[in-house]
């Protein structure tokens, strides 16, 4: 059970996505260069030694299944981990000079322990350390966390190799 502001909740579900976005376009880039690079390699194979059409068709194959590969590893399955709240405080916080362990302490406090496990902090410290965090998200742009450029080779790459 979580106590987390809002604010808080909002922006590190801003930067989930954000995340996901980038790790999509990343892996889709990589998964376009990989293909045409590879269908380049084979064209002039193919035209210095005709390749009798079985070949041609295991080739075609092994390029499709090199590009969902990369596609896979570079976009679906670090989308597919499903990183942890205190994970992306922790990536979050690294953007932000000012966040710099108060945003992973205010994940931690949230939680309200168990039986098993009683908070020995006050409520009223958990309380002023999240409104110490939310006030500092509302001014933290999640675009400048998480920018472009981040991908931005791997885009240019495969727009000029189109």
């Amino acid at each position: 059970m979580t106590r987390l502001a809002p604010i808080t909740t909002q922006r590190l579900k801003e930067f989930r996505c954000r995340r996901n976005t980038l790790l999509t376009a990343r892996g889709l880039s990589a998964g376009l260069l990989v293909l045409i690079g590879l269908a380049l390699l084979l064209v002039p194979i193919d035209a210095l030694w005709t390749l009798p059409d079985l070949t041609r068709y295991v080739f075609a194959g092994a390029i499709y299944i090199a590009t969902a590969a990369v596609i896979f590893f570079l976009a679906i399955q670090p989308w597919m981990q499903g990183r942890s709240i205190t994970w992306l405080a922790s990536s979050l916080e690294k953007s932000d000079p000012r966040l710099k362990n108060r945003l992973l302490a205010a994940v931690e406090l949230s939680d309200e322990g168990s039986p098993d496990k009683p908070m020995i902090d006050s409520a009223a410290f958990r309380e002023s350390v999240q409104r110490e965090v939310a006030k500092i998200l509302e001014s933290v742009p999640i675009s400048r966390a998480l920018p472009w450029r981040l991908v931005g080779r791997w885009l240019l790459l495969s727009v000029a190799v189109v």
